[in-house]
């Protein structure tokens, strides 16, 4: 086989497999292997995620809405009270 084939095949794939978590939450640098800590950990950064995905009163990338929230607890509010009203949808 040559290697043209599998070229449409995995143009394909493009944007099906991305992990979100990745770039923003840090992912590959935290070393926890003790028990389930760490399923635990990417659950807490997956909830987190959504819940800063959730917010959208600012449009702001995901790294900035953290540093905000991380400063301003007003902003955290909001991305609290965003993410438990989709929470609430479901």
């Amino acid at each position: 086989m040559s290697r043209e084939a599998h070229v449409p095949f995995c143009e394909g794939l493009q944007g099906k497999f991305l992990r979100s978590t990745l770039p923003s939450m840090k992912e590959d640098q935290c070393q926890i292997y003790r028990g389930n800590a760490a399923e635990v950990l990417s659950g807490a950064r997956k909830i987190a995620l959504n819940m800063l995905r959730a917010e959208t009163t600012r449009k702001i990338s995901i790294p900035r809405k953290q540093k905000r929230a991380h400063g301003s607890t007003d902003y955290l509010e909001q991305v609290l009270t965003a993410g438990l009203k989709t929470l609430g949808d479901i």
